[in-house]
């Protein structure tokens, strides 16, 4: 609502301008309204408009100088979205962070800008939430990032996660007058930060050989052979990456000496 005997009320975006008057512009002594809902007024969102007011007396003595307010309508909500991490993706170290925009964008449009970002974090296997300081299963707010456009969340270190736990992240942006991100992106994120095992089991330790080929065979290729396993053990609400690969150095320890 835009809230003086006679009044006129102009308003204007770039071209298009329309005088108002009673009875569409209601006067009660000294104060005065003029109201329509936002499908009637045809807001369009990442417009300027320019308000003119202007008054008349009883004896028809008009205003001279005119009362403008020019401002912007905003009502697309902003986006946000992490760009450190990936949906689904195991992590031995990480840092969160992402970009944010607000609407409308494109030639010839406004928007009120950035306020904020904001991050949830909770622990899946637990069913915790981050706070800022420590995992808590009673609250469930979203934290404040730094930054708007590049934003950050550093309140929270490697040692603040627990290997094999899933986690989820929740971010969304607020504009500068209240609009949130209805959007609110979510993504899903393991950590792993237990190194594998690997055992050499073929030749074993001080094993004396004449040969490497493997039991069964009876002619090469030569074989060294073992087994490996990720950390920590699968569990219920337990992961890990899983093995990449395998890498072996062979020393001829009588030459070397």
């Amino acid at each position: 609502m835009i809230t003086s005997s006679c009044c006129f009320f102009a308003f204007k975006y770039l071209a298009y301008e329309k005088w108002l008057k009673p009875p569409d512009v209601s006067v009660t002594t000294p104060t005065w309204k003029y109201t329509k809902s936002d499908s009637n007024f045809n807001w369009v969102s990442g417009h300027r408009y320019q308000a003119i007011a202007r008054s008349f007396d009883n004896a028809g003595n008009p205003e001279t100088s005119y009362s403008t307010s020019s401002f912007t309508y905003d009502r697309e909500s902003p986006v946000s979205a992490p760009d450190t991490i990936t949906d689904a993706e195991y992590y031995s170290s990480l840092s969160i962070g992402g970009t944010a925009q607000d609407g409308p964008t494109g030639a010839g449009l406004f928007n009120a800008g950035l306020d904020r970002v904001e991050v949830k974090l909770v622990d899946v296997s637990t069913g915790a939430c981050w706070t800022g300081s420590g995992w808590s299963w009673t609250l469930f707010d979203y934290v404040q990032a730094d930054g708007t456009q590049a934003w950050t969340y550093n309140d929270i270190s490697m040692s603040n996660f627990t290997t094999g736990h899933p986690y989820r992240l929740n971010t969304k942006a607020c504009d500068n007058i209240g609009n949130e991100d209805i959007s609110v992106t979510t993504t899903t994120f393991y950590v792993d930060k237990t190194p594998p095992d690997t055992t050499l089991v073929q030749p074993f330790h001080g094993a004396k050989c004449n040969s490497l080929i493997p039991p069964g065979q009876t002619v090469p290729p030569h074989q060294l052979n073992g087994n490996s396993y990720d950390k920590p053990d699968l569990d219920a609400g337990i992961y890990n990456s899983g093995i990449d690969t395998v890498k072996v150095k062979l020393y001829d320890v009588t030459k070397s000496s």
